[in-house]
């Protein structure tokens, strides 16, 4: 008895080189009767992650991206900025008047407000140059900023963390 059509056995590779494993790149395999025929990787879009601040290592990484990874017809580029939202230390017995820490504390938002704005600012600069089109910068605050950023990439499907 023959296999019915669309059947694993329709899926196999042909020993012409026609057919799924044929000259076309692309792939077939039977789902419930139905032939899928995979993308060719060269075409797939990809959400790629930069993990960016004001260090030298993370221009480096943009930059190694620019010039090694990038692909504008199918990448969109997360550029990624955490923050360690580390409370400021409170000890006990601790003397403090709510005025000194109530100034500490706006010192502390202003400055980390001033430096989220420098790395997006300093990477729209670097991306116009590049004429990177299709990015977003997000910025996240953690206090365990590498961990920030394996999750952020699970949550987003990131296809390449840099």
């Amino acid at each position: 008895m023959s296999s019915p059509p669309n059947s694993t056995a329709d899926c196999a590779p042909r020993a012409d080189g026609c057919g799924p494993s044929g000259a076309d790149g692309g792939s077939a395999v039977a789902d419930g009767g139905k032939k899928k025929v995979a993308i060719d990787d060269k075409h797939k879009p990809r959400t790629i992650l930069i993990a960016v601040d004001e260090s030298e290592n993370a221009e480096l990484a943009f930059d190694w991206y620019m010039n090694n990874l990038r692909s504008d017809d199918r990448d969109f580029v997360i550029l990624l900025h955490v923050t360690n939202s580390a409370a400021l230390p409170i000890y006990a017995g601790m003397d403090i008047s709510q005025e000194n820490f109530d100034m500490l504390s706006a010192a502390r938002r202003n400055s980390a407000t001033q430096i989220i704005s420098d790395v997006n600012e300093m990477y729209a600069e670097k991306a116009d140059e590049g004429r990177l089109a299709n990015y977003q910068f997000v910025h996240i605050a953690d206090a365990n900023p590498g961990k920030a950023i394996c999750r952020f990439a699970k949550h987003n499907q990131v296809h390449h963390v840099i």
